[in-house]
């Protein structure tokens, strides 16, 4: 008979409204004394808790709870890895009506404020984000600086507040190295480069404990780095301008009237690419350039412009990008 779990075994009996009464817990106590649920069980149990059941009605409970634990049983022999995603989905939109989607959804710009250094190293460690953003940006601070500051208070008060399983200190100190060196070589990978972080264990990382938050899970190691904590990692992504040589090098097959690229080298893929060219489309505008959605039949040059000729009339440009 599969091992008595005591959350299985309650399941089945609310069909059978005993489940606020003690019943369930001396039908539990009694099955384990005895290693199984019998209907001599049922019986001990029914009187203690001061009901009374007919032979047939304490046929049917054995019977569902022993379906149940083998159901149980059967789940638990599927083995499921930390990547797979859940069976359950939230949809909060289900079942209602849907507002329309905006085909244009302007970006988001942010601006580092002028931001001077604390004076006291508290203040610095209570900072807001932006702020951080702006130190590590202007180089008025060090990744490396401002991740030794938060190491030093959480071995401080680690002990006080509880809120530290795991300190990955060589690896935070690596990734505040490598955040300099970008930093130092003008590549700014967006307002959380640099800024130093921390992940709930549910988060797996590799080369450390994941405990889930629970004892029996209090040695377990996963070796891979969850989603969440590659893209902390990342913070985006770097990237390189090439000029019409370098796209040609990169990809011969390409049509030689490109004459600049982006080159993601850290990406295989891109997850959004809507987003992805939407933030292109905000960078240009926001240096100068003009956003126009039209539908293009015909495309020719005329004294020196480019003319864009289509089924809503005609564009004229200096230059045109087209993506």
């Amino acid at each position: 008979m599969p091992e008595l779990d005591r959350r299985a075994f309650l399941s089945v009996l609310p069909g059978f409204s005993v489940t606020g009464t003690l019943f369930p817990g001396i039908l539990y106590a009694r099955s384990l004394e005895d290693g199984e649920i019998t209907v001599e069980a049922i019986a001990y149990a029914e009187e203690i808790a001061g009901l009374s059941f007919s032979e047939e009605e304490r046929e049917q409970i054995l019977d569902g709870l022993k379906e149940n634990l083998e159901a149980y049983q059967s789940l638990r022999e599927v083995r499921l890895e930390n990547s797979d995603i859940p069976s359950t989905v939230f949809d909060p939109e289900m079942g209602v009506h849907l507002k329309p989607r905006l085909a244009y959804r302007p970006g988001i710009r942010w601006t580092p404020p002028e931001t001077v250094i604390p004076a006291d190293e508290d203040d610095l460690a209570f900072s807001t984000i932006p702020e951080l953003s702006a130190l590590l940006l202007s180089r008025k601070i060090r990744s490396e600086e401002l991740t030794r500051l938060y190491l030093r208070r959480l071995k401080k008060y680690r002990s006080v507040l509880e809120n530290v399983l795991t300190l990955t200190e060589e690896r935070a100190m690596r990734q505040a190295q490598r955040a300099d060196e970008e930093l130092d070589a003008g590549n700014w990978r967006g307002p959380l480069h640099g800024i130093p972080w921390g992940a709930k264990d549910l988060l797996s990382v590799s080369g450390y404990k994941t405990t889930w938050g629970a004892m029996p899970y209090r040695d377990q190691t996963i070796d891979e780095d969850a989603s969440v904590v590659r893209l902390l990692d990342e913070v985006g992504s770097r990237y390189e301008i090439l000029n019409a040589d370098e796209i040609r090098d990169l990809e011969p097959g390409l049509a030689p009237i490109y004459q600049y690229g982006f080159y993601q080298k850290d990406c295989l893929n891109i997850v959004n690419p809507q987003r992805m060219v939407q933030g292109m489309v905000d960078l240009f505008v926001s240096r100068g350039g003009a956003y126009k959605q039209f539908d293009v039949d015909i495309i020719q040059t005329d004294a020196g412009e480019i003319k864009l000729s289509g089924s809503k009339g005609s564009l004229r440009a200096d230059r045109l990008v087209i993506a």
